[in-house]
């Protein structure tokens, strides 16, 4: 991957060149990692990094990505308060210097968005509506239409978002 002097990653789809009046013109089109924007640009420019993504990361792009709550050790915390307090004005820290641990459980726990009520009136935390909806054998677009509240239920089910 390759970044920019704004610390933005692209990858270079193509290189081409055009005939203009000075002669030949080499271009890039490049196409920047977190926007999915593309844009055509002079070789030069992309060579010395002086350029931008002109689109804003798009909001659903950091939904995706899930929080994940760090830990640190005793040590590490008791080593960083002690840097601190002999700091005179402040300090850096590198994440190589203080060892981080995250277990597959903590980073892998979806977040709940729906509650499902079933027919005998069990309330069932769903993370994956159409995998739920699939294993019920209920029907995605009369689920939706009780998500909206066009309908009360659906085969007697009730949902709700979070």
């Amino acid at each position: 991957m390759i970044y920019n002097k704004k610390n933005e990653p692209y990858n270079i789809i193509e290189r081409f060149r055009i005939l203009e009046e000075k002669g030949l013109k080499e271009y890039c089109r490049v196409k920047f990692v977190m926007t999915g924007n593309e844009q055509v640009l002079p070789h030069e420019v992309v060579w010395r990094g002086d350029f931008e993504d002109k689109k804003p990361v798009r909001k659903a792009y950091h939904e995706v990505v899930a929080p994940i709550q760090l830990k640190a050790s005793k040590e590490d915390i008791d080593a960083l308060s002690a840097r601190v307090e002999k700091a005179e004005s402040s300090i850096s820290v590198t994440a190589s210097e203080i060892s981080l641990k995250v277990t597959k459980a903590e980073y892998d726990k979806p977040e709940v968005k729906y509650i499902a009520t079933s027919p005998q009136g069990k309330e069932i935390e769903v993370h994956d509506l159409e995998a739920f909806v699939a294993k019920n054998k209920l029907d995605m677009e009369a689920v939706q239409s009780v998500l909206d509240g066009e309908q009360k239920t659906h085969k007697k089910w009730r949902f709700a978002r979070v």
